[in-house]
Formats: structure tokens, sequence, C-alpha cells
């Protein structure tokens, strides 16, 4: 059965803009050789990354979008790990979404589930006291009270 996937891959600018193509190519055929079918191959720009990736400050993005059986992942990410020129890049299933309903007249009012506040109790000890260190077990020990008696509350 035949399942969508997406491939986005970055190429490093060492790569010269008339080179690109035989690069793609390579792609394209390592994912043809799998029996997939290619429905998008574009390139989306050269760009600047957020942070360095094998010494590499600048990149060419490129997408693809294909078909193609379960087995196919496997296959292709073992030949792409083998491609130099591509420093960074991730496969994955593509979801079906379905089509986004048309809104009725009125909107709905979505009101998001806020916990109530917590009630506070008064504490029979305080180990907050000036100038005093407190040890972890007694913060661990008070913290786990303060959670249980919360919990038990709700």
């Amino acid at each position: 059965m035949s399942q969508p996937y997406e491939l986005l891959y970055l190429v490093s600018t060492q790569v010269t803009e008339e080179d690109l193509p035989k690069l793609t190519k390579k792609i394209r055929q390592i994912i043809e050789s799998q029996s997939g079918l290619i429905n998008k191959d574009e390139m989306w720009a050269k760009r600047k990354l957020a942070y360095s990736i094998k010494q590499h400050r600048q990149a060419y993005y490129w997408l693809v979008e294909f078909d193609a059986s379960g087995e196919v992942n496997k296959k292709v990410v073992r030949e792409l790990k083998l491609i130099p020129e591509i420093i960074r890049f991730i496969l994955a299933k593509r979801l079906n979404y379905q089509p986004v309903r048309e809104l009725e007249d009125k909107p709905q009012i979505v009101k998001p589930s806020i916990r109530p506040p917590l009630k506070t109790t008064e504490r029979k000890e305080d180990l907050s006291v000036k100038g005093d260190k407190v040890s972890l077990e007694d913060l661990d020990r008070k913290l786990d009270e303060i959670l249980d008696d919360n919990i038990n509350e709700n």
C-alpha cells in the first residue's frame, strides 16, 4: 500500500547552482528506484541557518513530496546519509488532512479549560526563616505534603 511522505533536505552552499539539478536528479532516482512516485519537487530558498550545521551557516532548502510503500523510509534514509552534499534531512509520513469546513453564521466560542486556583492552606510550620539554610530533604518533604494536600482537595 502506498503512503504519502515528505522529504525536506538541506544542501550545502558549497554545491554550485549548476550542480543542484544533478543532486536533485540523484535524489529523485533514489526515491524512484524504491518504486516511489514523486508528486512535488521544489527548491524553497537559500537561507541562513539558525545555527551552524557541520560548519555551514547557509543552505539550500529542498522539499520533495512522494508516495511509496512503507519499506522506502529505511532505504531512502540509508542512501541519503551517504550523500555528503546533504547536511541535514528529515523524512516524515505526510498527514492527510480533511478539508476545512466552512464557518457557520455565528462562530463557535470555545472556552479554554482553566483549572481553578489552588486553595491556600495554612502552614503548620514555616521553613523559610531568614538566615537559616534548609536541607533538600526538608524541601522535598514539604513539597510532597503541599502537593498531596492539593490533590486531596481536588
